[in-house]
């Protein structure tokens, strides 16, 4: 199958778990990165998928491929980030095929494409 990827050329950040401050509050760790990837997002200026979709991703790091985070936290920060931008939203993607390779230069490759 073709694809038409998009690249972004950003390090790829994965979801960290949910911390608490001292007042007992919860807060999202990966916030502050998972804005920075958004913004590299919303620079491509590629139209939303309206509804059910597919999506496409391969995750490049530098390091060893054992090294780095697991997938599923990959999938989720990125999902999380490209929300609204690239979709409608994440509940409509039905099929997901995802990867991390090691390579250089560090980015994400992605298409999302409508069923």
């Amino acid at each position: 199958m073709d694809r038409n990827l998009h690249t972004i050329n950003v390090c790829p950040i994965s979801q960290k778990r949910a911390r608490f401050n001292r007042c007992g509050k919860v807060y999202d760790p990966s916030r502050e990165e998972k804005k920075k990837l958004r913004e590299s997002i919303r620079e491509l200026n590629i139209p939303p998928v309206r509804g059910v979709c597919e999506v496409y991703v391969v995750f490049r790091r530098r390091r060893a491929i054992a090294a780095v985070p697991d997938l599923d936290n990959y999938i989720k920060a990125f999902l999380d980030a490209a929300n609204e931008l690239l979709f409608e939203d994440d509940r409509m993607i039905v099929k997901l095929e995802a990867r991390k390779e090691e390579g250089m230069p560090e980015g994400i490759d992605f298409e999302v494409r409508a069923i």
